[in-house]
């Protein structure tokens, strides 16, 4: 895997990931969660995430 590629799947799958987390801190009807997804789209983010990321560790 090229430097690049490795770069963008660390990148994008971080992003899905912090996404993730950032959905299980604070509070769905609150002002603080400005990213307006549903439970499924929660839960969904881990997939890509972890997808991206794996690669990025296994390759390396």
């Amino acid at each position: 895997m090229s430097g690049h590629a490795r770069v963008d799947e660390l990148g994008g799958g971080g992003t899905h990931l912090v996404l993730w987390l950032y959905r299980l801190v604070f509070d769905k009807e609150s002002m603080a969660s400005c990213v307006r997804l549903n439970s499924a789209d929660d839960w969904l983010h881990v997939v890509p995430g972890v997808s991206m990321i794996g690669p990025f560790f296994l390759l390396t």
